[in-house]
């Protein structure tokens, strides 16, 4: 049976010293302070996706992953050469919400973004978001639609 145990993830993290982490389920979430579910919005097509991880202690990373809950990964193993990467990036990064909203982040995720909270990030890797199973779900049933994630049309809202 699992139980819960203190989190280390980094540096930021640890210094939050009045705060207490938690791992749950292999995800770190501010205790007392877990984070909603996205709420229902408009329907797709959707031309991108923003994950909003900001308070979360997510930090910016070549190599960027969508978790489910209980640890499975959604999205972040891609098969991409090294020069797209480094010409593109596999995610673009904004400081906040309103920032990867901006019209600047509309090359990347389109005019109508699916926008998920995020509700915690992995322990293993601070630049893994957790969603949670509503919201992995909206994005697999857009994604087949939409294919927001294969073409990379993501940004991750982070801390940094």
């Amino acid at each position: 049976m699992w139980e819960p145990r203190p989190a280390t993830c980094d540096t930021k993290v640890k210094t939050m010293k009045a705060l207490r982490w938690w791992a749950v389920a292999g995800i770190v979430m501010l205790a007392g302070a877990v984070r909603a579910a996205t709420p229902a919005e408009p329907t797709g097509p959707y031309t991108g996706l923003i994950i909003d991880a900001g308070g979360l202690g997510l930090h910016r990373s070549m190599s960027p992953k969508i978790f489910h809950t209980d640890g499975r990964e959604l999205w972040g193993t891609v098969d991409v050469s090294s020069d797209f990467v480094l010409n593109h990036g596999i995610a673009g990064f904004a400081g906040s919400l309103a920032e990867a909203l901006d019209p600047a982040f509309t090359v990347r995720v389109g005019n109508h973004p699916l926008v998920i909270r995020a509700i915690g990030v992995q322990p293993n890797g601070i630049c893994y978001a957790a969603v949670s199973e509503d919201d992995a779900a909206r994005i697999v049933a857009a994604e087949v639609h939409d294919h927001f994630l294969a073409e990379f049309r993501v940004v991750f809202v982070v801390d940094d």
